[in-house]
């Protein structure tokens, strides 16, 4: 099957140039230097720091949707993640149960700032238990997915979903005796990757980025991925 796909061609021009278009424009807005940092920046970070055999496991949220757009798998049971069931708080606990079944696999949770401190208690059980895993949070400030639909598809009326910057994820992974490291700048992101997974402990990467990123392209409520909306975003674009 695999052979075949490989050498299907696209029946459907219009089809094509709409997702040559979408992926020219997403990667034509991205700031490889801002600060805050690109989620797309952290992603193409973390493929360079990853091995073919590294396990992620996700929470749910904007980092969830970046992780299965931009990190390349080539292997069954390597992205761990609870599907559209929508299970905040599943990334950290599913990436302990991965590293246990694994031991000799590197396991990285790739987490938001609203999942990860539904279940960051189990911090303890990583601690008590000598389990290593590598946690990279994708802290921007917010429940992300929900600031994006806010702003989306309600004329920007966000309700309840700005986290501000507490807590400060590196020092809570200290409390614990465990390693943290906040990552303010994109050049500082490969080598707080690169300390996390050589530390012989849990690692908690708080990686800082941006509060307003939306990820592309993205399906309006209601709609089949034949509506779905990427690139470029402007006044009206997702009216429907």
């Amino acid at each position: 099957m695999v052979k075949l796909v490989r050498k299907m061609q696209w029946k459907n021009v219009a089809w094509k140039e709409k997702i040559t278009t979408i992926r020219s424009e997403y990667r034509e807005e991205m700031d490889v230097s801002s600060n805050p940092i690109d989620p797309r920046k952290l992603m193409f970070e973390l493929q360079r720091a990853m091995n073919d055999d590294t396990i992620v496991s996700v929470g749910v949220g904007e980092h969830q949707m970046d992780v299965a757009h931009f990190i390349k798998f080539s292997k069954p049971r390597q992205f761990i993640n609870s599907g559209g069931l929508g299970t905040m708080g599943f990334g950290f606990p599913a990436a302990i149960g991965a590293k246990l079944a694994n031991q000799d696999l590197d396991v990285i949770c790739v987490d938001g700032d609203g999942s990860f401190a539904m279940t960051m208690q189990e911090l303890a059980t990583a601690k008590q238990n000598d389990i290593k895993v590598t946690v990279v949070i994708m802290n921007n400030e917010h429940l992300g997915m929900v600031r994006a639909w806010n702003d989306l598809f309600y004329e920007g009326r966000r309700s309840q979903v700005w986290l501000g910057k507490v807590p400060d994820f590196a020092k809570v992974a200290e409390a614990y005796g465990l390693l943290g490291i906040n990552v303010e700048k994109p050049g500082e992101i490969a080598e707080a990757l690169k300390r996390g997974l050589k530390s012989e402990e849990t690692a908690v990467i708080n990686v800082h980025t941006k509060p307003d990123a939306i990820v592309l392209p993205i399906v309006p409520s209601g709609a089949s991925n034949s509506n779905m909306h990427g690139g470029k975003i402007t006044k009206g674009y997702f009216d429907r």
